[in-house]
């Protein structure tokens, strides 16, 4: 097949590398050659790199002192690509990608720690070590603070408190009589009893687990509610997904909250479900139930 236009001549980008085609006519003047694929990487052989060739010299000491590509690209406010023009025009090989100077190492492990450190996150330790003791989980202060679990554990060990094991939480006794088993529940708890909602407290699930039987959050006739607050137990995790399994297989209503929605109040899922809560609470024989199968 016949082709159309003028011949085209393949060139290599010496910023990136690729293949690209033009006109044999631009090639013929050897001082003009055209070496860079599009225009963002043509500019790189006139402005910034002309501006960058006059003070090469400088950008080499900078690299072999030990600045990243990045770094002084931002200081000279250009691009990373005209700065490794500009060191592989001057034979200065490349560092392997990550590396960190001697100096950086040495500063990294002199550098201050802890509340010393101007990157320490201030939080107030003392009023979270308070709300810890008073049946707070960790999850649930690390949403409240908007950090990391890891980080609100840390803060409790200097203040001189033990973290519970996880899964154990301070267990609270309601006005009513009935026994929560943490904080949140406690939370669940309380909106149960402001819309009237008759339910049983800790109840039995309708399936057996080797020789004990586990049990519910939150039961509302047939309604089951669950309540997921450790984040930091592989095995609770495990345990958690094969609870949702059984709900699932024995098509059992399940309701499941987290700390992100209890910790602020977020009760839009609870709301969702109200209409059916009313009708399934009818079906308990007793207004409140603290526990039961």
């Amino acid at each position: 097949m016949a082709t159309h236009g003028p011949p085209k001549v393949a060139r290599v980008c010496k910023y990136c590398g690729i293949t690209f085609f033009v006109q044999a006519w631009r090639t013929r003047d050897p001082n003009k050659p055209p070496n860079a694929c599009c225009l963002s990487h043509r500019k790189l052989g006139t402005t910034a790199n002309t501006k960058l060739s006059r003070i090469r010299n400088e950008i080499v000491d900078e690299y072999i002192a030990g600045k990243s590509t990045s770094q002084i690209a931002k200081d000279h406010n250009v691009s990373t690509a005209a700065i490794l023009y500009q060191l592989d025009k001057a034979d200065v090989p490349l560092r392997a990608k990550g590396w960190i100077s001697k100096e950086a190492q040495t500063n990294r492990k002199t550098a201050p720690s802890g509340p010393e450190s101007k990157n320490w996150l201030r939080l107030p330790d003392e009023e979270i070590a308070q709300e810890y003791l008073a049946g707070e989980s960790i999850m649930s202060l690390a949403v409240k603070y908007k950090t990391g679990w890891s980080v609100i554990r840390k803060r409790l060990v200097l203040q001189g408190v033990t973290p519970r094991p996880a899964g154990f939480s301070k267990h609270h006794l309601m006005h009513d009589g009935c026994l929560v088993q943490s904080n949140l529940e406690r939370i669940v708890h309380g909106w149960l009893i402001r819309h009237k909602l008759a339910h049983v407290t800790n109840p039995r699930v309708p399936w057996a687990v080797g020789s004990r039987q586990q049990r519910g959050d939150f039961r509302i006739g047939a309604v089951f509610i669950e309540v997921w607050g450790v984040a930091n137990s592989p095995k609770y995790e495990w345990d958690r997904a094969a609870k949702t399994a059984e709900y699932r297989k024995r098509r059992i209503p399940l309701i499941e909250l987290w700390p992100e929605q209890l910790v602020i109040r977020d009760f839009s899922v609870l709301e969702h479900w109200l209409p059916i809560l009313k009708l399934s609470r009818q079906t308990e024989s007793v207004i409140y139930l603290c526990s039961g199968t």
